[in-house]
Order: structure tokens, then C-alpha cells, then sequence
């Protein structure tokens, strides 16, 4: 579930999201699972929707404490730019991580207690 692809504003991002997934979750009973999701820190807008690192950021942030509320299983799209994707998938395709893609954490990102939803540590 990408709103950036929908044309999404972020501003009302997560609400969108939220409303697909109930859809989603009153057809799938129980089974379902966020295989995707993500917001571009980089690229061309679509619609209203605007890729930015601190958009990505607010997305991150947003679309996790809704996801921890809900109770929500979901693979976060994605962990790591990939400058391979440039070209092959438009202008955002290369920009989809939380970090850099020599492993640095975007300057954007401030995970804090969002750490332990990727990966199972709190942080130190």
C-alpha cells in the first residue's frame, strides 16, 4: 500500500492507508499483512503527493505509530536506498530506503523508539 502512488498528500496519507486497509482487513478476515509500504525521499510529485527526506521521514513515523496502534503486520518498503532502481523505475525508484544506500541513516530519520520496530533492540 503506497499513497504516494495514489497521489496522496501525506497530510492525509496514513488516513488513506488506514481506510484501504480496513477494506483489506473486512475482505482478508484476519490474514492480513502489509506486504509494502513506503514514501520517497527523493523524485518527481505525483499528484499531491510530494517525495521529500522529510516527508519520508513524517511517513515512517506516522504510518509506524499507526501500525504499532492497530496491531498491524507490515514490511517497511524499504530499508535501504538502492541506486541500482535509477532509471529502471522513475525518478523515485532509487529513493525508497530510511537509509542511505551505504548504510548511513538518512539525516531525516530520527527512529528513537521506532528502533525497536525494525529491528527488535531498543536503542541504547
Amino acid at each position: 500500500m503506497f499513497p504516494y502512488w495514489e497521489n496522496q498528500p501525506l497530510s492525509g496519507a496514513v488516513d488513506y492507508l488506514d481506510s484501504c486497509y480496513g477494506k483489506l482487513s473486512r475482505a482478508a478476515g484476519g490474514k492480513e499483512i502489509i506486504v509494502e509500504t513506503g514514501w520517497p525521499s527523493a523524485g518527481d510529485p505525483k499528484g499531491a503527493a510530494v517525495p521529500s527526506p522529510a516527508n519520508a521521514a513524517e511517513y515512517f513515523t506516522g504510518f509506524t505509530r499507526w501500525a504499532e496502534a492497530k496491531k498491524v503486520r507490515y514490511y517497511y518498503f524499504e530499508a535501504f536506498d538502492e541506486p541500482w532502481k535509477a532509471g529502471r523505475e522513475g525518478s523515485v525508484g532509487a529513493h525508497w530506503g530510511i537509509w542511505e544506500s551505504d548504510g548511513k541513516l538518512k539525516a531525516s530519520f530520527r527512529l528513537g523508539d521506532r528502533t525497536t520496530l525494525l529491528t527488535g533492540r531498543r536503542p541504547a
